[in-house]
């Protein structure tokens, strides 16, 4: 989805598909539990070794 939609260049340029992956998950690391507009990055499901399942819920607006 970001390479068609040429989203997240700064991740991905110069990496190959494990590495752009890899960069993705960290961000999300980082970015876990922040509000972007009515929305916050969650952790769905820590599959450990195996990854982690992020969501984005729509927060209360009050």
């Amino acid at each position: 989805m970001c390479r068609d939609n040429n989203l997240l260049r700064d991740l991905r340029e110069g990496k190959n598909e494990h590495g752009q992956s890899t960069a993705l998950g960290s961000e999300l690391i980082n970015q876990r539990d922040r509000v972007y507009g009515t929305y916050r990055i969650i952790l769905e499901k820590d599959h450990g070794h195996h990854g982690k399942l992020y969501r984005l819920v729509e927060v209360d607006s009050k």
